[in-house]
Protein backbone atom coordinates (compact mmCIF):
# COMPACT_ATOMS: atom_id res chain seq x y z
CA UNK A 1 0.00 0.00 0.00
CA UNK A 2 2.82 2.38 0.86
CA UNK A 3 4.48 1.60 -2.47
CA UNK A 4 1.19 2.25 -4.30
CA UNK A 5 0.79 5.57 -2.52
CA UNK A 6 4.36 6.49 -3.35
CA UNK A 7 3.84 5.74 -7.03
CA UNK A 8 0.22 6.91 -7.53
CA UNK A 9 -0.68 9.05 -4.51
CA UNK A 10 -0.80 12.23 -6.55
CA UNK A 11 -2.55 11.02 -9.67
CA UNK A 12 -4.91 8.17 -8.77
CA UNK A 13 -8.02 8.81 -6.63
CA UNK A 14 -7.53 5.62 -4.65
CA UNK A 15 -3.93 6.59 -4.05
CA UNK A 16 -4.94 10.11 -3.03
CA UNK A 17 -7.41 8.67 -0.51
CA UNK A 18 -4.77 6.40 1.02
CA UNK A 19 -2.29 9.28 1.19
CA UNK A 20 -4.87 11.59 2.78
CA UNK A 21 -5.66 8.96 5.42
CA UNK A 22 -2.06 9.07 6.63
CA UNK A 23 -0.77 11.63 9.10
CA UNK A 24 1.90 13.91 7.75
CA UNK A 25 5.42 12.86 8.70
CA UNK A 26 6.91 15.19 11.29
CA UNK A 27 10.67 15.74 11.01
CA UNK A 28 13.02 15.72 13.95
CA UNK A 29 12.88 19.02 15.85
CA UNK A 30 15.86 21.35 15.42
CA UNK A 31 18.55 21.27 18.09
CA UNK A 32 21.51 23.41 19.00
CA UNK A 33 25.12 22.18 18.80
CA UNK A 34 24.75 20.68 22.27
CA UNK A 35 21.73 18.62 21.28
CA UNK A 36 19.19 20.73 23.15
CA UNK A 37 15.78 21.36 21.58
CA UNK A 38 15.43 24.85 20.16
CA UNK A 39 11.62 24.68 20.27
CA UNK A 40 9.80 22.21 22.51
CA UNK A 41 6.57 22.83 20.54
CA UNK A 42 8.12 22.27 17.12
CA UNK A 43 6.52 18.87 16.49
CA UNK A 44 3.03 20.05 17.41
CA UNK A 45 3.13 23.22 15.34
CA UNK A 46 4.65 21.39 12.39
CA UNK A 47 1.83 18.84 12.58
CA UNK A 48 -0.96 21.43 12.79
CA UNK A 49 0.53 23.61 10.04
CA UNK A 50 1.04 20.65 7.70
CA UNK A 51 -2.07 18.68 8.68
CA UNK A 52 -3.67 19.14 5.24
CA UNK A 53 -0.52 18.59 3.16
CA UNK A 54 -1.72 15.14 2.05
CA UNK A 55 -5.08 16.43 0.80
CA UNK A 56 -5.44 17.27 -2.89
CA UNK A 57 -7.69 20.35 -2.71
CA UNK A 58 -7.76 20.53 -6.51
CA UNK A 59 -9.64 17.24 -6.76
CA UNK A 60 -13.37 17.82 -6.25
CA UNK A 61 -13.89 14.14 -5.47
CA UNK A 62 -11.88 14.34 -2.24
CA UNK A 63 -14.76 15.83 -0.29
CA UNK A 64 -16.90 12.78 -1.13
CA UNK A 65 -14.39 10.20 0.07
CA UNK A 66 -14.87 8.38 3.41
CA UNK A 67 -11.67 10.02 4.67
CA UNK A 68 -12.52 13.73 4.44
CA UNK A 69 -15.17 14.04 7.17
CA UNK A 70 -13.21 12.09 9.83
CA UNK A 71 -10.10 14.13 9.06
CA UNK A 72 -12.08 17.36 9.34
CA UNK A 73 -13.62 16.31 12.65
CA UNK A 74 -10.25 15.25 14.05
CA UNK A 75 -8.81 18.63 13.03
CA UNK A 76 -11.39 20.51 15.10
CA UNK A 77 -11.81 18.04 17.96
CA UNK A 78 -8.22 16.97 18.62
CA UNK A 79 -5.72 19.10 16.68
CA UNK A 80 -6.59 22.80 16.93
CA UNK A 81 -6.34 24.26 20.46
CA UNK A 82 -9.93 24.76 21.69
CA UNK A 83 -9.52 28.53 21.96
CA UNK A 84 -11.61 30.85 19.78
CA UNK A 85 -8.64 32.79 18.37
CA UNK A 86 -6.87 29.60 17.28
CA UNK A 87 -10.05 28.07 15.89
CA UNK A 88 -10.70 31.19 13.80
CA UNK A 89 -7.10 31.39 12.58
CA UNK A 90 -6.91 27.79 11.36
CA UNK A 91 -10.44 27.87 9.96
CA UNK A 92 -9.50 30.81 7.74
CA UNK A 93 -6.36 29.02 6.58
CA UNK A 94 -8.31 25.86 5.71
CA UNK A 95 -11.21 27.59 3.96
CA UNK A 96 -8.80 29.75 1.95
CA UNK A 97 -7.08 26.62 0.63
CA UNK A 98 -10.44 25.42 -0.65
CA UNK A 99 -11.32 28.78 -2.20
CA UNK A 100 -7.90 29.08 -3.85
CA UNK A 101 -8.40 25.64 -5.42
CA UNK A 102 -11.99 26.56 -6.39
CA UNK A 103 -13.11 23.39 -4.62
CA UNK A 104 -16.61 24.65 -3.90
CA UNK A 105 -18.00 21.27 -2.84
CA UNK A 106 -15.38 20.91 -0.12
CA UNK A 107 -15.78 24.56 0.89
CA UNK A 108 -19.56 24.24 1.06
CA UNK A 109 -19.43 21.30 3.44
CA UNK A 110 -16.62 22.72 5.59
CA UNK A 111 -18.04 26.20 6.10
CA UNK A 112 -21.39 24.65 7.06
CA UNK A 113 -19.67 22.19 9.42
CA UNK A 114 -17.81 24.95 11.29
CA UNK A 115 -20.81 27.29 11.53
CA UNK A 116 -23.07 24.50 12.76
CA UNK A 117 -20.53 23.10 15.23
CA UNK A 118 -19.73 26.38 16.95
CA UNK A 119 -23.22 27.81 16.95
CA UNK A 120 -24.16 24.83 19.12
CA UNK A 121 -20.96 24.57 21.16
CA UNK A 122 -21.36 24.61 24.93
CA UNK A 123 -17.82 25.87 25.48
CA UNK A 124 -17.51 29.46 26.68
CA UNK A 125 -16.31 31.78 23.91
CA UNK A 126 -16.78 29.39 21.00
CA UNK A 127 -19.69 31.46 19.70
CA UNK A 128 -17.00 33.83 18.38
CA UNK A 129 -16.11 31.18 15.77
CA UNK A 130 -19.71 31.03 14.56
CA UNK A 131 -19.89 34.84 14.40
CA UNK A 132 -16.64 35.04 12.43
CA UNK A 133 -17.65 32.41 9.89
CA UNK A 134 -21.11 33.87 9.31
CA UNK A 135 -20.00 37.51 9.01
CA UNK A 136 -16.91 36.77 6.90
CA UNK A 137 -18.23 34.05 4.60
CA UNK A 138 -22.03 33.82 4.60
CA UNK A 139 -22.69 37.55 4.91
CA UNK A 140 -20.14 38.37 2.19
CA UNK A 141 -21.89 36.27 -0.46
CA UNK A 142 -19.47 33.33 -0.45
CA UNK A 143 -22.25 30.84 0.31
CA UNK A 144 -24.83 31.56 -2.42
CA UNK A 145 -26.51 28.17 -2.03
CA UNK A 146 -28.00 29.22 1.33
CA UNK A 147 -31.72 30.01 1.21
CA UNK A 148 -32.45 33.71 1.74
CA UNK A 149 -34.57 33.19 4.85
CA UNK A 150 -31.95 30.91 6.43
CA UNK A 151 -29.16 33.32 5.53
CA UNK A 152 -31.01 36.26 7.06
CA UNK A 153 -31.61 34.31 10.26
CA UNK A 154 -27.95 33.30 10.50
CA UNK A 155 -26.70 36.83 9.96
CA UNK A 156 -29.14 38.30 12.48
CA UNK A 157 -28.07 35.72 15.05
CA UNK A 158 -24.38 36.37 14.40
CA UNK A 159 -24.83 40.14 14.66
CA UNK A 160 -26.67 39.72 17.97
CA UNK A 161 -23.96 37.44 19.37
CA UNK A 162 -21.29 39.85 18.16
CA UNK A 163 -22.53 42.40 20.72
CA UNK A 164 -21.85 40.09 23.66
CA UNK A 165 -18.71 38.15 22.73
CA UNK A 166 -16.05 37.64 25.37
CA UNK A 167 -13.77 40.66 25.57
CA UNK A 168 -16.37 43.15 24.38
CA UNK A 169 -17.90 45.83 26.56
CA UNK A 170 -21.28 44.80 27.85
CA UNK A 171 -24.15 46.75 26.28
CA UNK A 172 -25.22 49.49 28.67
CA UNK A 173 -28.49 48.61 30.36
CA UNK A 174 -30.70 50.99 32.36
CA UNK A 175 -33.72 49.61 34.23
CA UNK A 176 -35.92 50.57 37.18
CA UNK A 177 -35.14 49.23 40.63
CA UNK A 178 -37.82 48.59 43.28
CA UNK A 179 -37.79 52.31 44.22
CA UNK A 180 -38.51 53.35 40.63
CA UNK A 181 -34.99 54.69 40.14
CA UNK A 182 -33.11 54.02 36.91
CA UNK A 183 -30.02 51.94 37.67
CA UNK A 184 -27.33 51.01 35.13
CA UNK A 185 -25.19 47.89 34.96
CA UNK A 186 -22.22 50.29 34.76
CA UNK A 187 -23.04 51.86 38.15
CA UNK A 188 -20.78 49.74 40.34
CA UNK A 189 -17.17 50.57 41.17
CA UNK A 190 -16.30 46.94 41.73
CA UNK A 191 -13.76 44.54 40.28
CA UNK A 192 -16.62 42.42 38.94
CA UNK A 193 -20.26 42.89 38.04
CA UNK A 194 -22.41 39.78 37.77
CA UNK A 195 -25.47 40.21 35.58
CA UNK A 196 -28.09 37.69 36.70
CA UNK A 197 -31.04 37.23 34.33
CA UNK A 198 -33.81 35.36 36.14
CA UNK A 199 -37.58 34.89 36.26
CA UNK A 200 -39.97 34.44 39.16
CA UNK A 201 -41.55 31.37 37.50
CA UNK A 202 -38.30 29.72 36.43
CA UNK A 203 -37.76 26.35 38.08
CA UNK A 204 -33.99 26.39 37.55
CA UNK A 205 -33.85 29.90 39.03
CA UNK A 206 -35.60 28.68 42.17
CA UNK A 207 -32.87 26.06 42.59
CA UNK A 208 -29.94 28.35 41.77
CA UNK A 209 -31.04 31.50 43.63
CA UNK A 210 -30.37 30.18 47.18
CA UNK A 211 -26.87 29.17 46.05
CA UNK A 212 -26.32 32.64 44.60
CA UNK A 213 -27.48 34.29 47.85
CA UNK A 214 -25.04 32.15 49.83
CA UNK A 215 -22.22 33.00 47.43
CA UNK A 216 -23.08 36.71 47.53
CA UNK A 217 -23.22 36.97 51.30
CA UNK A 218 -19.97 35.06 51.79
CA UNK A 219 -17.77 36.48 49.04
CA UNK A 220 -19.10 39.87 47.85
CA UNK A 221 -16.50 41.79 49.87
CA UNK A 222 -13.48 39.51 49.55
CA UNK A 223 -14.00 39.06 45.78
CA UNK A 224 -15.20 42.66 45.37
CA UNK A 225 -18.24 42.15 43.16
CA UNK A 226 -21.85 43.26 42.87
CA UNK A 227 -24.83 41.48 41.36
CA UNK A 228 -27.13 43.31 38.97
CA UNK A 229 -30.21 41.08 38.83
CA UNK A 230 -32.61 41.53 35.92
CA UNK A 231 -36.04 39.98 36.32
CA UNK A 232 -37.39 38.84 32.95
CA UNK A 233 -41.06 38.77 33.98
CA UNK A 234 -43.46 41.63 33.29
CA UNK A 235 -45.47 41.28 36.51
CA UNK A 236 -43.94 43.98 38.73
CA UNK A 237 -45.99 42.97 41.77
CA UNK A 238 -44.84 39.37 41.51
CA UNK A 239 -41.24 40.48 41.07
CA UNK A 240 -41.26 42.75 44.15
CA UNK A 241 -42.97 40.06 46.22
CA UNK A 242 -40.31 37.52 45.24
CA UNK A 243 -37.54 39.94 46.29
CA UNK A 244 -39.05 40.24 49.76
CA UNK A 245 -39.89 36.56 50.17
CA UNK A 246 -36.49 35.36 49.01
CA UNK A 247 -34.65 38.25 50.71
CA UNK A 248 -32.61 39.00 47.59
CA UNK A 249 -29.71 41.15 48.85
CA UNK A 250 -28.27 42.54 45.63
CA UNK A 251 -29.36 45.25 43.17
CA UNK A 252 -32.68 44.23 41.67
CA UNK A 253 -34.12 45.72 38.48
CA UNK A 254 -37.14 44.72 36.44
CA UNK A 255 -40.46 45.76 35.01
CA UNK A 256 -39.41 45.46 31.35
CA UNK A 257 -38.82 49.22 30.95
CA UNK A 258 -35.29 49.64 29.67
CA UNK A 259 -33.14 51.71 27.34
CA UNK A 260 -32.61 48.68 25.06
CA UNK A 261 -34.38 45.48 24.11
CA UNK A 262 -32.23 43.57 26.57
CA UNK A 263 -33.63 40.14 25.66
CA UNK A 264 -32.53 40.59 22.06
CA UNK A 265 -29.30 42.48 22.72
CA UNK A 266 -28.06 40.00 25.32
CA UNK A 267 -29.61 37.00 23.55
CA UNK A 268 -31.53 35.77 26.57
CA UNK A 269 -33.83 32.91 25.63
CA UNK A 270 -33.56 30.84 28.82
CA UNK A 271 -33.08 31.56 32.50
CA UNK A 272 -31.08 31.75 34.61
CA UNK A 273 -28.33 33.31 32.52
CA UNK A 274 -25.15 34.89 33.88
CA UNK A 275 -22.71 37.42 32.45
CA UNK A 276 -19.57 38.31 34.39
CA UNK A 277 -18.06 41.75 33.68
CA UNK A 278 -14.65 42.98 34.78
CA UNK A 279 -13.89 46.40 36.28
CA UNK A 280 -13.98 47.99 32.82
CA UNK A 281 -17.36 46.33 32.13
CA UNK A 282 -15.93 43.97 29.55
CA UNK A 283 -17.53 40.55 29.30
CA UNK A 284 -15.13 37.96 30.68
CA UNK A 285 -17.53 35.05 31.10
CA UNK A 286 -21.11 34.04 30.31
CA UNK A 287 -23.38 31.03 30.56
CA UNK A 288 -21.55 30.01 33.70
CA UNK A 289 -23.31 28.20 36.54
CA UNK A 290 -23.63 29.63 40.04
CA UNK A 291 -21.56 26.71 41.33
CA UNK A 292 -18.59 27.78 39.17
CA UNK A 293 -18.65 31.52 39.92
CA UNK A 294 -16.33 31.46 42.90
CA UNK A 295 -13.58 29.45 41.20
CA UNK A 296 -13.87 31.50 38.04
CA UNK A 297 -13.41 34.84 39.80
CA UNK A 298 -10.59 33.52 42.00
CA UNK A 299 -8.77 32.17 38.93
CA UNK A 300 -9.37 35.36 36.98
CA UNK A 301 -7.97 37.46 39.84
CA UNK A 302 -4.91 35.23 39.82
CA UNK A 303 -4.43 35.89 36.11
CA UNK A 304 -5.30 32.39 34.96
CA UNK A 305 -6.91 32.14 31.54
CA UNK A 306 -10.18 30.22 31.68
CA UNK A 307 -11.22 28.09 28.67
Amino acid sequence: MNQFVKEHGKENLFGKIQLFAQDVEVPEPPKDNRGNLLDSNFEYYYFINHYWDNCDFNDMAMSYTPVFQPRLEMYYNKVIPPVADSLIKYTDILLQKMLDANNLDMFKYSVWYVANKYERSQYIGHDAVFVHVVLNYYAKGLCPWTEEAVLEKMINHAEQLDNVLLGKKAPELWMFDTNDNFVCNYSFNKDYTIMWFWDTDCGHCKTATPKLIEFYNEYKDSLNFEIYAICMGSDVGKWKKAIVEKNLPWVNVGGNKANIDFRKVYGISTTPYIFVLDKNKRIICKKISVDDLKDFIINHRAGKRIQ
